[in-house]
């Protein structure tokens, strides 16, 4: 049997000192009687006029004790939980065609994590081909090849889950092309759950088929008689041959500051060896007396024959301009300048030039003592 003290303040009496607990923890069958007056003050902890035993909420200020959703916890001591929200991991995935494990597409839960909620997801769409079909009277070598599995289902979130996984996957096919995208999707979401900022997403698809570019996307040298080797690399050397078209542009004259034309690069060398990896232009800069800027010579590859251009499609060649300045007769520099009289200034140096030149032919004059002509 519990004690009077016990029963009046309920699971409080278990929160006071283990010795007031053992001094006013018997009953009446321990045969033990405790004289004293007093009370057992009610409390009012968030001072709204409401003691704490009926308070909806002690420990915050409610004199109304609204409780919306009747739960018994005042409106006051409900904790606001963000809704869960729902979004891809990152707004931009990639992959090499051929993975064959399928690529990774997270989907992320923040918010409330209690409770279980769905969401649809999709992969479809966008420039490369998926799921499509195609008319069977169109002979197979002439139908697009498919380029990825389109997909789509449903994604569930337990409670406490916080991020879900599907795969996308894709084709390696044998068709040369450049990079190609897929839509992915999410719709639908359940349970109380909203999308987040990142309801859509792209995944590129990135061709492993050959690729040619440039070694690396500019360069500059000094104005000198020189020859410069442009590289450009081939990605895959297997299949068929490879050649691609480069045209040649920029601020410097051809002839004049250097020698390369248009042209094609090939790269198959024989049946025997097949493709080689690299090839290089020749770029032959010429030294002029001309007193000029920083010239550029821009090649770009264009029109590639059995592969795609790669990431560096360009290459520009920086001609740095070191061709030294006219003379300056007045001692002056470009650093440390002064005015000079242009009217006056050639004049000088050409009166100078006569008078040293006249001084030069005139005769010497005899010394003392001496007639010219006689000894002494």
């Amino acid at each position: 049997m519990s004690s009077i003290y016990e029963r009046v303040l309920g699971a409080d009496f278990h929160r006071l000192h283990p010795q007031i607990q053992r001094r006013f923890g018997f009953s009446s069958s321990d045969g033990i009687a405790s004289i004293g007056s007093g009370g057992i003050p009610n409390l009012d902890s968030d001072g709204d006029g409401v003691f704490d035993a009926s308070d909806y909420c002690p420990a915050a200020s409610n004199p109304g004790q609204e409780d919306a959703d009747g739960d018994g916890v005042g409106d006051a001591c409900d904790i606001i939980m963000t809704p869960p929200t729902l979004q891809f991991s990152v707004g931009q995935y990639a992959s090499t065609e051929g993975e064959g494990k399928g690529v990774p597409i997270s989907v992320v839960r923040s918010g409330d994590a209690s409770g279980s909620i769905t969401v649809d997801s999709t992969a479809a769409g966008g420039t490369a081909t998926g799921g499509v079909r195609f008319d069977g009277n169109v002979p197979a070598r002439q139908r697009p090849q498919r380029d990825y599995q389109a997909t789509s289902g449903t994604l569930v979130f337990n409670s406490g889950e916080t991020v879900k996984t599907f795969r996308v996957f894709l084709v390696d096919d044998d068709e040369i092309e450049s990079a190609e995208t897929v839509n992915l999707t999410l719709r639908n979401a359940t349970g109380g759950a909203i999308l987040g900022p990142i309801p859509v997403a792209v995944l590129t698809i990135l061709d492993n088929d050959p690729n040619v570019s440039f070694a690396v996307s500019s360069q500059a040298t000094e104005e000198a008689n020189e020859v410069v080797q442009i590289d450009v690399d081939l990605s895959n050397t297997t299949g068929p041959a490879v050649s691609v078209n480069y045209t040649v542009s920029g601020t410097a004259t051809a002839g004049l500051d250097h020698v390369l034309a248009s042209g094609v690069l090939t790269f198959f060398a024989d049946r025997a060896a097949g493709n080689v990896a690299r090839r290089r232009i020749r770029l032959h800069i010429l030294d002029d007396a001309r007193i000029e800027q920083d010239e550029t010579i821009v090649v770009e590859l264009t029109s590639p024959v059995n592969a795609v251009l790669g990431a560096r499609s360009t290459y520009t060649h920086t001609i740095l301009a070191s061709d030294a300045p006219a003379p300056d007769y007045t001692g002056n520099t470009i650093a440390a300048a002064r005015f000079v009289d242009l009217a006056r200034q050639p004049r000088q140096i050409l009166q100078d030039f006569l008078y040293n030149r006249r001084r030069r032919h005139l005769p010497r004059r005899p010394r003392a003592g001496r007639l010219p002509g006689h000894r002494c």
